[in-house]
């Protein structure tokens, strides 16, 4: 569940997991089972794909970019500073509507799919409310000081967790 902007709690999907799939000549992507499954009938088969951190790109499934887009008006308002605007508007400048065909893929245009250097595999990772789509060999330089040191970062997250509910 998550909280809208006005306090309204919704449900939300949840990923997890990583596959890896092939890139189409068309920049077509097949969009792994687990995933579909996973998201709510409000997405309606949409994700909103855009430029993430961290060399990869986030899709966010059409109900969740909603909700997104509300925090955003919000904090506008909330904070009109330039700096904020400009954070909104690289956002969603970079971003595009992908609706699943009939056969469970989704179009990625060229210009985002260079930006991340995904060509011929994509590997879509579930990062909670969130979609990560990676090139794989990206990914695995990534995450492997990660990898390495997961039991120390397990103990971080869970103090960060602490931390936050105690504060």
């Amino acid at each position: 569940m998550a909280t809208g902007p006005l306090g309204v709690v919704r449900r939300q999907a949840s990923f997890v997991g990583n596959y890896r799939h092939v890139v189409d000549a068309q920049g077509r992507i097949q969009v792994p089972r687990a995933i579909r499954k996973a998201m709510l009938p409000e997405s309606q088969g949409t994700l909103y794909v855009t430029r993430g951190l961290d060399g990869c790109l986030f899709a966010y499934p059409l109900d969740t970019w909603q909700n997104l887009a509300e925090q955003w008006e919000l904090a506008l308002n909330d904070a009109p500073s330039f700096e904020k605007r400009n954070e909104i508007r690289v956002m969603t400048s970079h971003a595009c509507e992908a609706r699943l065909d009939g056969q469970g893929r989704i179009s990625i245009p060229a210009y985002l799919l260079k930006a991340v250097d995904i060509r011929s595999e994509a590997l879509f990772v579930g990062v909670t409310y969130r979609i990560e789509i990676w090139n794989p060999d990206r990914y695995e330089a990534a995450i492997a000081a990660a990898e390495n040191s997961f039991e120390q970062n397990m103990r971080n997250l869970v103090s960060f967790r602490q931390n936050r509910q105690s504060g």
